[in-house]
């Protein structure tokens, strides 16, 4: 639109790094394997921050902290692990492999507070 911030130059920047515009153009037996790339990619930076910073409280402020943010929100959605393709019972293991807090700071603390 008039007031949208994409530009050629961001066009061609997200060309170069394979931005695909139309999902729907990938066959669907290449959609879950370019699913799984992108979780696994994430999953190797939360790795990373884990090493880094011994914890995976992770600021939402980044595109990896929402990325947690959206984990723990399928979690809650079924944290069995069988209702979800976005999040299935190896993806939880994965995570909790590296310790992963399920809930946030703040809902800890609150947590902790109420059970005083």
């Amino acid at each position: 639109g008039e007031n949208s911030s994409m530009n050629q130059q961001r066009i061609n920047a997200l060309n170069n790094v394979g931005f695909i515009w139309d999902a729907t153009s990938i066959p669907q037996s290449q959609r879950s394997s370019h699913s799984d790339r992108a979780w696994n990619k994430m999953f190797l930076e939360l790795k990373k921050f884990h090493k880094t910073h011994g914890h995976c409280q992770v600021p939402s402020s980044i595109s990896l902290g929402q990325w947690v943010v959206r984990m723990r929100f399928l979690y809650r959605q079924d944290p069995s692990g069988k209702a979800k393709l976005a999040l299935t019972q190896e993806r939880i293991d994965l995570l909790n492999s590296i310790s992963f807090s399920w809930s946030t700071r703040s809902e800890a603390i609150w947590r902790t507070r109420v059970e005083q």
